[in-house]
């Protein structure tokens, strides 16, 4: 994975399968969330509580949308191709999502999410519009991750 500089204007960045994307959307073009709890709870009657944890709170859901038709689209229309055409042959996709940051000291720190296991969740969205819909031109990839660390650098 590259490592980051932490000078310039914008370094929020995505890499999948070592690959920087640029070919970004308008509007929430990346939006990643944890859709699983990391641990249960429950209490009994005399307030006894028992606490399991939860292996899935580590998967990552990730929506993608990118300019249709673009660099970045058709690489990633290649790799879901190839896990419809031989899934358990398919290599998972690694990769990281960056976000530069200020701290509370004035300086600039990385929230770094680093992504495990990926595979594609659903084939890709679309839109035709004859009303100008802009989301006409807007490829939507949902991938699922087995495990997203996140950390601050």
């Amino acid at each position: 994975m590259p490592t980051f500089a932490k000078t310039g204007a914008s370094f929020d960045t995505l890499y999948l399968y070592s690959r920087p994307f640029k070919d970004f959307a308008d509007g929430d073009s990346l939006l990643f969330t944890y859709p699983s709890e990391i641990m249960s709870m429950k209490t009994g009657k005399e307030g006894n509580t028992t606490y399991t944890e939860n292996r899935t709170g580590d998967n990552l859901d990730l929506i993608l949308r990118l300019i249709i038709g673009s660099n970045d689209d058709l690489f990633l229309a290649a790799k879901l191709k190839s896990q419809k055409a031989d899934f358990p042959g398919f290599a998972l996709a690694e990769g990281r999502i960056s976000k530069r940051i200020g701290d509370d000291l004035g300086g600039i720190i990385f929230m770094i999410y680093d992504l495990k296991g990926g595979a594609f969740k659903k084939d890709v969205n679309g839109l035709f519009s004859s009303e100008g819909n802009v989301d006409s031109s807007v490829s939507t990839y949902e991938l699922s991750f087995a495990s997203a660390t996140r950390s601050g650098q």
